[in-house]
């Protein structure tokens, strides 16, 4: 009897940490319901190859160079586009008479650092675009990375709750991390 209740009670803590380890406990300790109704189809198509960032914008917008095979889903050719790293907002930088937010240099410096160099891989959302016309995507790194969870983890940016997405639930956890740990905008912004 003993041992059985030891095993269940270790399967218990062992599903636990396997949902805190995919972003889907609460702070509560409830399990998230979170992100399952999202479904791989939010998740998208993964296109890779001769797909670099040309330049960054922010700390959340990039412009791509890509070779002439690379499209996005709806066929448009990925060279010269601006995409916009979905599940994020980083500080925004000065524009349109609208003075820099606090850390939007440094936010805009860590994406650089991420992205401009390495062959990047886009994995697209439900949405293709955003009301501007930016193609909406996670930016992967060779490593393996993904640029938009790097940004929320080393306090670059914040998770952006406005829409859910498939990690809507991993990068609110990110964000509380680096908000605790005071990384970034949250160790150094009012």
């Amino acid at each position: 009897m003993f041992r059985v209740l030891r095993y269940g009670v270790l399967l218990g803590v062992l599903s636990l940490w396997a949902c805190d380890r995919e972003g889907l406990l609460e702070p509560d300790g409830s399990v998230s319901e979170g992100d399952a109704d999202l479904g791989a189809s939010d998740r998208g198509m993964v296109v890779g190859s001769t797909i670099k960032a040309s330049r960054v914008i922010d700390g959340d917008t990039i412009i791509l160079s890509a070779g002439a095979g690379a499209k996005a889903p709806d066929g448009t050719p990925l060279q010269g586009v601006t995409v916009r790293l979905i599940g994020i907002n980083a500080p925004e930088i000065e524009h349109q008479g609208n003075a820099a937010e606090c850390w939007s240099s440094e936010a805009s410096q860590g994406l650089r650092n991420a992205v401009l160099g390495p062959d990047l891989e886009l994995e697209y959302g439900d949405e293709l675009r955003d009301i501007y016309g930016r193609i909406l995507a996670y930016v992967r790194l060779p490593s393996g990375d993904v640029a938009n969870e790097l940004m929320v983890s080393q306090g670059h940016a914040r998770s952006f709750r406005e829409f859910r997405h498939a990690y809507t639930t991993l990068y609110n956890r990110l964000e509380s991390e680096a908000m605790v740990a005071g990384l970034g905008l949250w160790g150094a912004c009012p």
